[in-house]
Formats: C-alpha cells, structure tokens, sequence
C-alpha cells in the first residue's frame, strides 16, 4: 500500500513539473488589498480588490 502512495506521489510531482509554464508578470496597478484571482483566458489573469473601509 505505501509503495503505490509513494509511486503516485512522485507520478504527480513529475508530470506537474513538466507541465509548468513561465509566466512574465507586469505590474499596471497599486491594489490595497487584492482579494481574488481567476484566468480570463490563456494570457491573462484578472485580480480583483476587496473594498476598503
């Protein structure tokens, strides 16, 4: 049994590190408190702010 966890666990850390991409991140705005995050598509990513009292 702790042989299969073992060999599935390398399998995920392997086929997850093949799998990276690099990504450039470019700053256009100060957030105060950014909140979340989601890809709008495959180039980018919205973060949106929680609102600030």
């Amino acid at each position: 049994m702790s042989k299969n966890i073992l060999a599935i666990t390398i399998l995920l850390f392997f086929s997850s590190t093949l799998q990276a991409e690099e990504f450039k991140l470019k700053k256009i705005v100060n957030l105060t408190k950014p909140w979340g995050s989601s890809f709008i598509n495959e180039n980018e990513l919205i973060i949106t702010e929680k609102k600030v009292k």
